[in-house]
Formats: structure tokens, sequence, C-alpha cells
């Protein structure tokens, strides 16, 4: 018998279908499954790896008031 599944933080997790008897004895083999395109989503595309060109500007507020390094706008503060 051949059951299929996955493995989620370590559990054996048996697709919907499958089912076990609780006194059976069972053997694991793992098999690594070549990835779909499709199931590769839109990560492995170069335009989504933007945090190889992240640079360190020295700016530690950076986030929080990028519209006023941008564009002008009033700084605003974080509530410190």
């Amino acid at each position: 018998m051949t059951l299929r599944g996955t493995i989620e933080n370590g559990v054996v997790v048996l697709m919907d279908d499958e089912h076990v008897d609780g006194r059976s004895s069972i053997r694991i083999t793992i098999e690594q499954l070549k990835e779909r395109a499709s199931t590769a989503g839109p990560t492995k595309r170069k335009i989504f790896d933007v945090a190889r060109y992240a640079v360190d500007t020295g700016i530690p507020d950076l986030g929080l008031n990028h519209d006023h390094y941008l564009y002008g706008h009033p700084k605003v503060t974080d509530g410190d």
C-alpha cells in the first residue's frame, strides 16, 4: 500500500483521502518532488529579489519619514 502526504512542522500529514489503521506499522520514504513552475510563484522572479539591492543609507528614520526625504513633507514622530 502506498499513501500520499506531506511533512508539516515535523509531522506526517496524509492526504484527505488517505487513512491508516491505528495499529498499522509503517515505513516512510522521503521523496523530493520537483517544484512545478506554477507552485514556485512570483518570488522566483528577479524583480522580487529586492534584498540584494538594499543599501544602508545611515538614515535611522527613513522608513517612518520616507515622504519627508522623498517629497519634503513634514517629518513625523513614532511616539517617542
